[in-house]
């Protein structure tokens, strides 16, 4: 009986020392493990995280090194590529191992229980959503630009769209709505404003051509879980736009002049292909002023008809306007064109879209229809100096 007392006293003597030499141990496994992940950091996952399943986390990061907290645990980890490999640590003893892949501003994986290194087969999920700001969103895609994006776009929900890009950071419209963004590879991740305030946010993704990705209602930062679609196809490009690692992104000069539509005219006694022209011709030498983007009819016909809208019944000035704002256009040009025994009248209106007040008018009759044609470029030039 003394023998066993003596033993039990041994192991009791011994056991603070067998157990931090087994925390020890396990340290040094975890820490092997993140060891093992050498890819340089392609995401800065730095700031406040929130998990359904782990409550409030808190990421510091320096290079590839995370530290932190994950509720009432402590982190360690390393950042390789877009993953985040995790060792979650309570009273210094490693408890857990976490992998996680970062995707449109959330991180994704799965974690295991300690001695267990984590892997494919690990059944414990976890998601993180990022709680940040929408600039600290835009900050966190590190990657370089592999594609660009500049130039006329379209999309079903949301009308014209136009970018301009600069390195990775995008600037443009999208419908009526001002966006600022940045290209991380082939993905592109837009703030869209309203009233120069941040309203939405959306990711997207280059594929074939296209566009095609989410928008979420901000204060929420758009991630896998949203429901909201977007597709933003090229109008009527040379070519097929395809990613490229041109130094030099293509310029939109004009981005900030308002977009404007010259709409269909209402004609008179004047056959209708020959109306069509002279307003066409109105258009390039609106355009001409470099006052203008202009929406050309092309344009705006695949625009009107991607929404089944129609001209034919659209004759005042309420119908014109909501046509120009489906388009996204600041402002539409409207008018007639009809021909009264030997005279030919042409009368047009600038229109502001967004109020409806008629900025500017030009009215002119003429002898000759060659008279008329002539004159285009001065009715241009009356109706961009309002």
């Amino acid at each position: 009986m003394k023998k066993q007392y003596f033993l039990l006293a041994i192991i009791i003597a011994f056991l603070p020392l067998i157990l931090h030499g087994g925390v020890d141990r396990a340290m040094e496994r975890a820490n092997e493990w993140l060891d093992s992940k050498k890819g340089d950091p392609k995401i800065n996952i730095e700031g406040e995280w929130i998990s359904p399943e782990w409550g409030q986390a808190i990421f510091e990061q320096e290079g590839r090194n995370i530290t932190g907290n994950l509720d009432v645990y402590s982190v360690n980890g390393i950042v390789s590529g877009k993953n985040v490999y995790l060792v979650i640590i309570y009273s210094n003893k490693p408890y857990y191992t976490a992998t996680l892949s970062f995707t449109e501003g959330q991180l994704i994986g799965k974690w295991e229980r300690m001695p267990f290194i984590v892997n494919d087969d690990s059944e414990n999920k976890i998601i993180l959503t990022l709680n940040m700001s929408w600039q600290e969103w835009l900050n966190a895609q590190m990657e370089e630009s592999g594609v660009i994006i500049a130039g006329n776009w379209i999309s079903p929900e949301w009308g014209y769209v136009v970018f301009k890009q600069e390195g990775r950071n995008i600037t443009g419209y999208l419908g009526k709505y001002p966006v600022i963004g940045v290209v991380s590879g082939k993905n592109i991740y837009l703030v869209i404003l309203s009233e120069n305030e941040p309203y939405y946010t959306a990711a997207l993704s280059f594929t074939e051509g296209q566009l095609i990705g989410k928008w979420e209602r901000m204060p929420l930062i758009v991630n896998d879980d949203s429901k909201n679609n977007i597709l933003i196809t090229p109008i009527t490009p040379s070519e097929p736009l395809k990613p490229t690692t041109i130094d030099e992104p293509l310029k939109v000069d004009t981005i900030d002049l308002p977009l404007i539509a010259v709409l269909e005219f209402q004609i008179e006694n004047i056959p209708k292909n020959e109306g069509v022209i002279i307003v066409d011709l109105l258009g390039s030498a609106l355009f001409e002023t470099k006052k203008f983007r202009i929406i050309e009819r092309t344009q705006r016909e695949k625009i009107l008809s991607e929404i089944a809208f129609s001209f034919e019944d659209c004759v005042d000035e309420a119908c014109q306007i909501e046509a120009g704002r489906l388009m996204a256009a600041n402002k539409i040009v409207i008018g007639s064109l009809a021909k009264i025994s030997s005279r030919y009248i042409f009368t047009t209106k600038l229109i502001d879209v967004s109020t409806g007040e008629i900025i500017a008018t030009a009215s002119e009759v003429y002898k000759t229809m060659e008279e008329l044609i002539d004159s285009t470029t001065e009715i241009a030039i009356k109706l961009s100096t309002y």
